[in-house]
């Protein structure tokens, strides 16, 4: 992650929203980690959390070593506790470098850039740790779109949230024109939906709120009352069987470094 943390702190509530935000969206990351070239010799991913997005690069694309990197010592040290070979987890600044252990063949950024003051400098720094010919894969929000009015109040609320930590909520938007500098071109740029099951969404939803007592920005915004409620209609809608009532705009974009001549 980067010096200004997570947006949701990194409790144990926060790491249990990301386990569960992992298990949903798995399906959507394996499909993009697809795209690039099997067994590379060392992959990383970025802003890894407590681990579980670096396990599915890990198993998706099959690299040598796959190293997850995260500014939170907490989760860096939850992470390391789920032991799987040929992955390692390091307490890094991912818009600091050099990286740790040195240039990689493929870069993985998963709902990252929300948390970045600078997602294009992050970015740039991030391709100069690639090595000639290596992907960087961008699979960030570009949207949501959802018939549910909880759903609305909510997400209209956390991007209230993200803005006042100088963050975008919908960062794939950004990427839709994206220039990412010399040396890396763009290869792909697609827009894919990802429906989201009622239930799923309202406890991955729940558990945001349940981690907004460790985050004064959210509690300086909107009074407990106010959350409280919105809470409370989360819960209501724990048993829903209710399906497409929101999908997700997901942002993929395939980068490569330029092959040196």
């Amino acid at each position: 992650m980067s010096e200004r943390g997570y947006t949701f702190g990194d409790t144990d509530v926060a790491g249990r929203r990301l386990r569960l935000a992992a298990e949903v969206f798995q399906p959507e990351m394996a499909s993009f980690l697809a795209q690039a070239q099997a067994s590379p010799e060392l992959a990383y991913d970025l802003g890894c959390g407590p681990g579980y997005t670096t396990r599915i690069v890990a198993r998706a694309v099959g690299p040598q070593r796959t190293i997850g990197l995260d500014a939170s010592s907490r989760f860096v040290e939850i992470a390391r506790g789920q032991a799987m070979p040929g992955v390692e987890y390091l307490e890094h600044d991912v818009t600091r470098t050099p990286f740790p252990c040195g240039p990689g063949d493929l870069l993985f950024s998963h709902f990252l850039l929300p948390h970045l003051s600078d997602p294009p400098s992050a970015l740039a720094a991030s391709a100069t740790q690639l090595r000639a010919g290596g992907l960087l894969l961008l699979d960030e929000v570009s949207d949501i779109w959802m018939t549910h009015p909880v759903f609305l109040r909510y997400l209209e609320m956390v991007d209230q949230v993200v803005a006042a930590g100088g963050g975008r909520l919908y960062a794939g938007k950004a990427m839709e024109q994206l220039t990412p500098g010399a040396g890396l071109a763009v290869l792909s740029s697609h827009l894919v939906e990802h429906p989201v099951s009622t239930a799923q969404a309202a406890a991955m939803f729940r558990l945001n709120i349940a981690g907004w007592g460790a985050t004064p920005t959210a509690t300086a915004i909107f009074s407990a009352p106010v959350i409280a409620e919105v809470a409370a209609e989360l819960d209501g809608l724990a048993k829903s069987t209710a399906r497409r009532e929101i999908v997700w705009g997901m942002r993929q974009v395939v980068c490569r470094a330029a092959i040196a001549a």
